[in-house]
């Protein structure tokens, strides 16, 4: 099984994740817009207005009516406008937390921006500091976890108190040909 199938399997059933596949021009605030996005909370109100209005009449017989109407008028940003710091960021996965319970972020190894690596490392310790309850699985091809977080330097003193690592051996040959074999003999292909 491959690194993607895997974390697919482990959550396939799993209705409140985000997931986020990584490319090469991926950048922090590109990753965690990806995942603010598929939770609904890539947008943020920045001006709320109340309008409210209330009327009174005295009818026949000395019988009131009272009428009321409220009502709300909301700005929305998308969050990029926003600045994506650490705080901010975290305060709107506490927000959405309701929606949310795992975050995803695959083909870690593509990652090029080193910045981006160490931000990925400081999400997942200030979720853990704060408390917010929500899970954060970096799959990636690398010789070590070591290899992955290259240049996030502070991983090695995060290991084992906010991370665990588990390596997935490279699948045999056989393996590879029973999932070619089932998807030819699933589809009906011919070769």
């Amino acid at each position: 099984m491959g690194k993607t199938s895997f974390s697919n399997v482990l959550l396939e059933d799993h209705p409140r994740k985000a997931m986020h596949t990584c490319s090469s021009t991926d950048d922090f605030i590109s990753i965690y817009n990806s995942i603010l996005t598929s939770i609904g909370g890539q947008f943020t109100k920045s001006e709320i207005k109340q309008l409210n209005k209330i009327s009174a009449t005295l009818g026949e017989k000395n019988v009131a009516s009272i009428t009321g109407e409220g009502s709300e008028e909301t700005t929305i940003k998308p969050v990029v406008a926003q600045s994506l710091d650490l705080s901010f960021l975290i305060d709107r996965l506490r927000a959405r937390k309701k929606d949310l319970d795992v975050i995803i972020i695959e083909e870690f190894q593509n990652l090029e921006d080193f910045g981006a690596r160490k931000g990925v490392l400081e999400v997942i310790k200030t979720l853990a500091d704060r408390r917010v309850g929500v899970t954060t699985i970096v799959v990636g091809a690398a010789r070590s976890d070591d290899d992955l977080f290259a240049g996030a330097s502070q991983y090695n003193d995060y290991k084992l108190r906010y991370f665990s690592a588990y390596r997935i051996p490279p699948m045999t040959t056989a393996e590879l040909e029973d999932i070619i074999n089932l998807r030819k003999n699933l589809f009906n292909v011919k070769v």
